[in-house]
């Protein structure tokens, strides 16, 4: 005898197939970081989150990446602060001058 799948089951197949693929989720991720969502685009994310963890997954990576690229901004000292060595900067000009004069 086969059992009918719960409703719980029932349930979340019918939403799974009413629900953006994963595809517009992601794509709906990426807005949210440009504009602010309209109640009804993030309603629908919520609930795919809900039935997909790979796409909540994903959106948590992201998020990581943000605010990890965000601190590394403002922690970095100012490229323009930093000056090559004299020493330094001799050396690449002679080896520069060296190479255009060599003959090929």
């Amino acid at each position: 005898m086969i059992s009918k799948p719960s409703l719980k089951k029932r349930l979340m197949f019918r939403l799974a197939h009413r629900l953006p693929p994963c595809k517009a989720i992601v794509r709906l991720d990426s807005e949210s970081h440009e504009r602010r969502l309209s109640l009804r685009e993030r309603l629908l994310m919520w609930m795919h989150f809900r039935i997909c963890s790979w796409c909540q997954r994903y959106t948590d990576q992201i998020k990581l990446i943000r605010s990890t690229a965000s601190q590394a901004k403002h922690q970095a000292p100012s490229q323009s602060s930093k000056h090559m060595p004299e020493e330094s900067r001799a050396r690449l000009k002679r080896r520069l001058r060296e190479a255009v004069d060599e003959p090929s």
